[in-house]
């Protein structure tokens, strides 16, 4: 096969990252058209990427090798899933942004397998840097300690990566046991119950906005798993990552009756570390103009090995089948999102909390 692949990019809001995405490798991946419903936004879209607009998908050339489909799933009454299969009929490679309901996403596997071609679930979240180091150090911890229990606060939005995140951090998530579901009247509901055998909470900010959905979330992603010797919390989505160890002193040392001693090694430890803060000063246009674009390459790239390869993963298709399970199960639990009306978002900068900490 051809080392460079010719691709068409479905969808224009989300799918402006992954044009961006393709365009910064251009000696992988060569854009020959965007798919969207004719709007302006879509027109604009092909005229600054010099690409054609096609609004019905049997316009789209054969020759065409990959489909990103950026586009609604029918877990939220779109036609993502419809035109993914109508890629995969067509012998099309296909990468669809998550959630997809685990029924339909056997379907795509199913019609992939037939035509020998791969059907990958996009997700950008695990590329992130700090997020890949979350993952790393849980890897590690996993070995050499418990994993005792698990915290993890999030929107309802990206409730499919968190449990993706989950899944690369512990050894498994086979088995997601619900023990109790609070109804808070705040912004968060809480789920308690086992994942992979493990304790975890799972605090959700189940609200929306109709008209603006991806706006208004309190937070990403914020997770912390507990061990014997600490705890790693991955404070934000974009970082930083911090270890803190557990805090023990010896009853014989705090009855020695002076603090001038000789402590035992793990008190000379610091309160906590930062591991990770590859984020550290960068804007919110920062992150949505190099940082999304960057993580969604890395998993374009893992697509396009496949590909040119001709070899397909099938463990990443069966990983990806558990992920949306699990996601599924958890959300059925949480219920629909509560529909909310747009909220004034007062400018508070940290250079204004920063002057607030120094006055006397």
């Amino acid at each position: 096969m051809n080392s460079k692949l010719k691709v068409v990019v479905c969808g224009s809001t989300f799918g402006q990252l992954y044009l961006k995405a393709l365009r910064e490798r251009k000696e992988n991946f060569d854009i020959v058209g965007l798919l969207g419903a004719g709007s302006d936004r879509s027109k604009r879209c092909a005229t600054e990427y010099g690409i054609p607009l096609y609004t019905n998908i049997e316009e789209i050339p054969s020759d065409v090798d990959l489909a990103c489909i950026a586009v609604k799933t029918s877990v939220f009454g779109g036609k993502g899933t419809e035109i993914a299969l109508e890629f995969l009929e067509k012998g099309i490679h296909v990468i669809q942004e998550h959630p997809s309901h685990p029924k339909d996403m056997e379907q795509c596997y199913r019609a992939a397998r037939q035509k020998n071609l791969i059907y990958h679930i996009g997700n950008l979240y695990p590329y992130l840097e700090d997020v890949q180091r979350f993952i790393k150090c849980a890897k590690y911890l996993n070995k050499q300690d418990n994993l005792l229990y698990i915290d993890a606060i999030f929107s309802g939005q990206v409730s499919y990566p968190l449990i993706k995140i989950l899944q690369l951090s512990m050894s498994n998530i086979q088995k997601l046991e619900i023990k109790e579901y609070g109804v808070s009247e705040g912004p968060f509901q809480c789920l308690q119950g086992k994942l992979g055998g493990v304790p975890i909470c799972m605090q959700i900010n189940n609200e929306v906005v109709p008209e603006d959905p991806n706006n208004y979330m309190h937070l990403l992603h914020r997770i912390t798993f507990f061990y014997s010797g600490g705890h790693l919390t991955l404070e934000d989505t974009f970082g930083p990552l911090i270890w803190h160890p557990r805090m023990y002193i010896p009853i014989n040392t705090s009855l020695n009756g002076s603090l001038n001693v000789i402590f035992p090694e793990n008190v000379y430890q610091n309160t906590g570390y930062i591991l990770s803060e590859a984020n550290k000063n960068k804007t919110f246009e920062q992150i949505l103009t190099a940082v999304w674009p960057m993580a969604i390459q890395q998993d374009l790239m893992k697509v396009y090995k496949q590909i040119v390869e001709e070899k397909i993963e099938i463990s990443i298709g069966q990983k990806e089948l558990l992920c949306a399970r699990q996601w599924n199960q958890m959300t059925k639990e949480f219920g629909y999102s509560q529909v909310v009306s747009k909220q004034k978002i007062e400018l508070i900068t940290g250079k204004e909390l920063g002057q607030v900490c120094e006055r006397e």
